[in-house]
């Protein structure tokens, strides 16, 4: 059976079941990254008290706030990891019907 195409409102939505697109999260993580390394080595070089390190602070919180937002976002997107206990139930079951494809 051939598969539909696309409509023009699902272009770019992130498969069903998952909340993100993964090429979009890492791309906003790289940019997180690079906005809170940047402000990391702004505060450093900065003298305290001046206007640029009252800046480079704040770069450097909206930097961590937005690694951690992507990084929740990223883990959250992910579903739910599989549960170990079925996981040993079915691979016991395939065992008692000899079900080894070695």
């Amino acid at each position: 059976m051939p598969r539909r195409a696309a409509r023009a409102s699902d272009r770019g939505r992130a498969p069903r079941g998952r909340l993100t697109n993964a090429g979009l999260l890492r791309g906003a993580f790289r940019i997180a990254i690079l906005i809170f390394g940047l402000a990391a080595i702004l505060v450093i070089v900065e003298p305290p008290g001046s206007a640029e390190f009252v800046v480079s602070v704040l770069s450097l919180a909206v930097g961590l706030a937005f690694v951690v937002t992507v990084a929740v976002l990223a883990r959250h997107g992910q579903g739910r990891p599989p549960d170990d206990k079925s996981r040993r139930k079915a691979d016991s079951s395939r065992e008692s019907q000899g079900g080894m494809d070695d």
